[in-house]
């Protein structure tokens, strides 16, 4: 997914890496409280399930960010957090054989077993 710059913060920025799909946000961890090892789990994680267009992800976020993403998450609105991720990165980074699903997520009827 390269670089996406949508505005510039003055505000101080936090990574966080995790996995999304169809349904939306899966995982949303703070890159700084995960390992390496932590974070080769999700990319697995995100490639085994690519028949619902499953990605790992490494947002760079600021505060407001972080709190609309995590109280979509705190009411389970996966859907919605993602869309939150993805128009208010000031960066985002995937893999590149996930670049293609970043269009079509979130979208419950790509699951094939719905």
């Amino acid at each position: 997914m390269g670089l996406k710059k949508l505005y510039n913060s003055s505000m101080e920025t936090d990574t966080y890496v995790g996995v999304a799909d169809c349904y939306g946000i899966e995982s949303f961890h703070n890159k700084d409280d995960t390992t390496p090892f932590d974070r080769h789990c999700k990319i697995i994680r995100a490639d085994a399930n690519r028949h619902r267009h499953a990605v790992y992800f490494e947002a760079e976020l600021d505060p407001p960010a972080i709190k609309l993403i995590n109280e979509s998450l705190s009411r389970d609105d996966w859907a919605m957090a993602l869309e939150w991720l993805k128009s208010m990165s000031l960066a985002l980074v995937s893999l590149p054989q996930h670049e293609q699903s970043w269009k079509m997520i979130p979208d419950i009827d790509l699951d094939p077993y719905a």
